[in-house]
């Protein structure tokens, strides 16, 4: 996950490590963020990993991720924070 080879941790690495200790919970959550301008390749690619490395989240559109997991709402929130995003995280519920 690091960067190829040279040993060097990526941002979502980095990210994960921060939230080891944080509490976890499952339920619905809702991560919105909106960049001012376009944002840089290697968030894409840090939110890939850290979809990898995290379960239950999905885009559900360019800049709204839904997730089942606390963990993952708030690793993705300081993933686009990093970035430079406004960034808000909703307790959310599916209904059909």
């Amino acid at each position: 996950m690091g960067g190829e080879g040279s040993g060097k941790k990526s941002l979502a690495e980095k990210i994960l490590e921060d939230l080891e200790d944080e509490e976890d919970e499952e339920g619905g959550f809702l991560i919105c963020y909106d960049f001012k301008e376009k944002p840089r390749t290697p968030f894409y690619k840090n939110l890939e990993r850290l979809f990898s490395s995290l379960e239950g989240g999905s885009m559900i559109q360019k800049s709204v991720v839904s997730c089942r997991r606390l963990k993952t709402a708030l690793a993705i929130r300081a993933l686009a924070e990093h970035y430079g995003a406004e960034v808000k995280v909703f307790r959310a519920e599916e209904i059909d």
